[in-house]
């Protein structure tokens, strides 16, 4: 009998394919996947019950919050299963979230009368608890990397700087412990990359997720711009899209993708699409900061690359420039507020001959000097963490203005202020190791990979101590996450190359294992 006769007799006769043993069900759940179901569904009604009677705990006051309760304790419960079996989930969507949406982590927090605790809080508490399980059963590599003494280095300071701010600057305790918290032991987001990231797939998994955060963003930007989202934050500061924190995280993306482009040799559209749209949202979005920084990182890029490639990149900068600029043209004279145009708040921005009567400005000159008369109580230890500064300034209308508790628009004066003439070094120690381990590494490695991932984690760390010039980077939670995840990821990186630059002393006929194939990361290695 013919398979066309066969075929034909099933057709006519359905009952034959149900019989066939050749063909399965559409679908078929073993037990173990039923038992799996149960269980979640079972966590998600005790999740729910729990939540009834949790709201009828509730006060009055927060009694909105009563008819979500059951709702949340079901995802809770069902969340805390998933957690239980993908730890690591945790630390990846955490890193996602600081860099998509830091506002979030930043604003919510639990108060608790002595203290806030907020997602990062517990985010780290669970990390931290879940890296020492792991060390104590054996479960995760050690790696042995250089620049681990200068975070550790780093930590120390901050522990001092602690001490000195309670005893000898008598400073709050809940300011000096918030400082500590976001300043220093924030950092041991670091450590967790390190840690938590086994081998080689994990790696190249946790840089694309950064990447796939950056781009969120950048896609975030376009929409805003699209749909003319622009916000004003008062009287003489111009209309912007995202945030100065959020701009300066999506150039790791950028840089990322220029990197690519340059170091693989071929133009993949989605790269060119990705570097172009970021530089367009970084313009629009209007701060000054993340300028100075992006066109920072860019620079250094350009210095690591051949003289070909410099030509290039020149060409390309050109071309995304007239692209820019065709694109703010066009957008030039839409309204982004009731009296004014996108083109009159981004001129406003780059008008730096008026720059210094922009409120902003003054205000920034104003701390500046306030801080340094701070410095000057104690200059060689410094005032300690949990020192605020106050100062006299004017507002918009022109008016004198006590500033009281605010936080220096300045990393480097801040610390130069807590940590005095003998702790800034140290404080600083660690930024600079970094570079130059990193840009060492990208001089000497014939890794393509590694050599466009850890450049653009190197470009990243300059946009960002570029801003933080102008900014508080140094001093915020969401971006010290960010910024010690890059960090790293660009010593993981570099832990994970192997010896090319033995290798290619070899026949180029002898073809060497490319390092996407080997997927285990080496339990040591040297930095050159």
């Amino acid at each position: 009998m013919s398979g066309k006769t066969v075929l034909s007799q099933q057709l006519n006769n359905p009952t034959t394919l149900v019989h066939d043993k050749s063909v399965g069900p559409l679908w078929y759940a073993s037990p173990r996947q039923l038992a799996f179901a149960i269980l979640v569904l079972v966590l998600a009604a005790a999740g729910f019950v729990a939540g009834i009677l949790f709201a009828s705990l509730v006060p009055p006051r927060l009694s909105f919050l009563a008819s979500y309760l059951p709702f949340l304790g079901m995802l809770g419960a069902v969340g805390a299963f998933v957690i239980a079996l993908r730890p690591k989930w945790v630390f990846y969507a955490f890193v996602f979230c600081c860099v998509f949406s830091y506002e979030t982590l930043e604003e919510t927090y639990l108060p608790l009368g002595f203290m806030k605790l907020y997602i990062q809080d517990v985010v780290l508490a669970f990390n931290l608890m879940y890296v020492l399980v792991r060390l104590v059963f054996g479960s995760t590599c050690t790696r042995s990397v250089p620049f681990n003494k200068f975070v550790l280095l780093y930590f120390a300071l901050g522990l001092f700087s602690a001490l000195n701010g309670l005893f000898l600057s008598g400073n709050p305790y809940d300011k000096v412990f918030g400082d500590l918290r976001r300043t220093f032991v924030y950092f041991l987001n670091y450590f967790f990359v390190l840690f938590l990231i086994d081998d080689e797939r994990e790696r190249v998994f946790f840089r694309n997720l950064l990447v796939a955060a950056c781009g969120a963003l950048i896609a975030k930007g376009i929409f805003q711009i699209l749909t003319g989202q622009f916000y004003y934050r008062r009287l003489g500061d111009a209309a912007h899209i995202l945030s100065h924190i959020e701009l300066t995280f999506l150039s790791f993306g950028v840089f990322y993708a220029i990197t690519r482009l340059f170091f693989e040799g071929t133009a993949r559209p989605w790269l060119v699409a990705y570097a172009f749209f970021g530089t367009v949202v970084t313009i629009i979005g209007n701060y000054r900061a993340s300028w100075l920084g992006f066109a920072g990182g860019l620079f250094l890029i350009f210095l690591f690359l051949p003289k070909r490639r410099r030509t290039q990149l020149v060409l390309v900068v050109i071309f995304v420039a007239i692209l820019t600029g065709l694109t703010i043209y066009a957008l030039w004279d839409v309204e982004v507020l009731q009296s004014s145009t996108l083109g009159q708040e981004i001129t406003a921005k780059a008008d730096i001959k008026n720059a210094p009567l922009d409120i902003n400005v003054v205000w920034r000159f104003d701390s500046y000097r306030a801080t340094m008369e701070y410095w000057q109580r104690r200059p060689w230890l410094g005032c300690g963490l949990g020192t605020s500064v106050e100062f006299v300034t004017i507002t918009t209308r022109g008016t004198p203005y006590l500033a009281l508790d605010h936080r220096v628009h300045n990393s480097f004066l801040w610390l130069w202020m807590t940590q005095g003439i003998l702790g800034f070094p140290l404080a600083m120690l660690p930024h600079i190791a970094f570079l130059v381990i990193s840009l060492r590494y990208v001089k000497h490695t014939s890794w393509p990979e590694g050599k466009a991932t850890v450049l653009a984690c190197a470009s990243y760390a300059v946009s960002m101590l570029i801003s933080t010039a102008f900014e508080l980077f140094l001093e915020t939670g969401t971006t010290i996450t960010v910024y010690s995840a890059v960090l790293g990821l660009a010593m993981l990186t570099i832990h994970a190359t192997p010896d090319h630059r033995a290798k290619s002393d070899k026949s180029s006929a002898t073809p060497s294992k490319s390092p996407s194939e080997d997927h285990t990361l080496p339990s040591s290695s040297s930095i050159a």
